[in-house]
């Protein structure tokens, strides 16, 4: 059978997760058999535990359906990178390498984007635990809002030239590289299908570095790039595109701010408000409009509060109160 899908894994000391991960994938409603119409592209990414060994067993087992690339640490958007450049289906996907999918996952992502001719066709998710637990679930529903809900590449799967055509990459930046690829690639997709599915299981790992890495504002984290790259991609008419990056901006600010001195958060809130506003990037959407139905209700109150913070020249006030509280969006 013609492959038709690339899954694009990037995998770096995944040893504790990868076999659920892989394992899932090999066990798809699209393999039937022996053939399949995919294949896992895997890429290890200077591993120093036993990846590498794990990832040379799949490829041993299933010698048509995976390919095993070996490569120096290079981190995870020249991984990414190296994928779409390699890929020759004409449709990719991506899998975080500690994530894991249900059975019917790409089924229904494929048939999707082959039946509607669709640029992208993206899902939803369940984030689950080292417990096992759903801590969280997303089905998205038929409107604008749900590209910005969860804004990933994996949960999507693509037409590789929507890719290559308009050189979209992946950045190589300290946060947010994820942000960045997707508001581009929206930024050209003419056909975006959404499917009411949750399919993707997004592993909380407590212990990963983007959980800790941008933690008190720490001016070595390069946020301002991520939002200037961001906005690029969103047309200041575009009132969700809008949203979204005041979300960014509140989201940044809570999530990093909570252990920073009150001085360091007036300082940078006051900078990237002002930007925004500055730049035409002000959100008018309030917090109880339906465009934004599917975004969960503490974190609409929390932007619509941030910002008439910052129109009332509270900002100083509200870091002297927040930081070191333990408040979250």
């Amino acid at each position: 059978m013609e492959k038709e899908l690339t899954v694009v894994i990037p995998v770096y000391n995944a040893e504790q997760f990868l076999d659920r991960c892989l394992k899932s994938l090999l066990n798809q409603t699209l393999f039937r058999g022996s053939d399949s119409s995919y294949i896992l592209y895997l890429i290890d990414d200077g591993s120093t535990d036993r990846s590498l060994q794990i990832l040379t067993k799949y490829k041993l087992l299933y010698p048509d359906m995976v390919v095993v690339e070996h490569q120096t640490n290079s981190g995870i958007a020249y991984s990414r990178n190296k994928g779409i450049r390699k890929c020759a289906t004409k449709y990719i996907a991506f899998v975080d390498n500690d994530d894991y999918v249900d059975d019917d996952y790409l089924e229904i992502l494929l048939t999707t984007i082959k039946e509607t001719d669709a640029d992208i066709a993206l899902c939803g998710y369940r984030r689950e635990n080292s417990k096992g637990e759903v801590v969280e679930s997303f089905k998205p529903v038929v409107h604008d809002w749900s590209k910005y809900r969860c804004i990933t590449p994996w949960g999507r799967i693509f037409k590789t030239s929507l890719l290559k055509d308009n050189r979209i990459c992946f950045f190589n930046n300290n946060i947010g590289e994820d942000i960045m690829f997707s508001l581009k690639v929206y930024s050209v997709a003419k056909n975006l299908q959404i499917i009411n599915y949750d399919g993707y299981i997004w592993f909380f790992n407590e212990e990963s570095v983007s959980n800790t890495l941008h933690k008190g504002l720490n001016p070595e984290c390069n946020f301002d790039f991520l939002l200037k790259e961001a906005a690029s991609a969103v047309s200041v008419k575009d009132d969700l595109g809008c949203y979204f990056l005041n979300k960014l901006v509140v989201w940044y600010l809570l999530f990093s701010g909570k252990t920073a001195s009150p001085q360091r958060f007036g300082e940078v809130a006051q900078d990237l408000f002002r930007w925004l506003f500055e730049n035409g990037y002000r959100s008018s959407i309030p917090f109880f409009s339906k465009k934004i139905r599917s975004e969960p209700l503490r974190n609409k109150i929390a932007i619509s509060f941030l910002n008439m913070v910052y129109k009332l020249g509270l900002i100083k006030l509200f870091a002297l109160i927040y930081c070191n509280k333990k408040l979250s969006i």
